[in-house]
């Protein structure tokens, strides 16, 4: 991994990534690229149907762990503090965190 981030052949077992709006456009494909890196993809999406629906097509592609996905609305800091703090509580500290 170079300092602009993964380059596609890196290898990013053993790595988690939580990745903001991902069920769509840019976090969509970011979350897809780094899954079949082999990845551990969190998901964090606004919308439950959405964000299922994309977490099942990046779980086709993905090489490492089946991608998790995070239900919350991140327009406040409230949110944000409790999803990182739910996700360190479980022993998933985020490496990389694209948004």
């Amino acid at each position: 991994m170079n300092r602009e981030g993964p380059q596609r052949g890196d290898d990013m077992r053993g790595k988690t990534v939580v990745i903001t709006g991902a069920n769509n456009r840019l976090g969509f494909e970011a979350a897809k690229q780094l899954a079949m890196m082999g990845s551990s993809v969190v998901m964090v999406c606004r919308d439950a149907a959405r964000g299922r629906a994309a977490q099942k097509e990046i779980g086709r592609v993905a090489t490492g762990a089946a991608p998790a996905l995070l239900l919350a609305d991140l327009s406040s800091q409230t949110p944000v503090r409790s999803l990182v703090a739910a996700e360190e509580s479980r022993g998933r500290p985020a490496e990389l965190q694209a948004r």
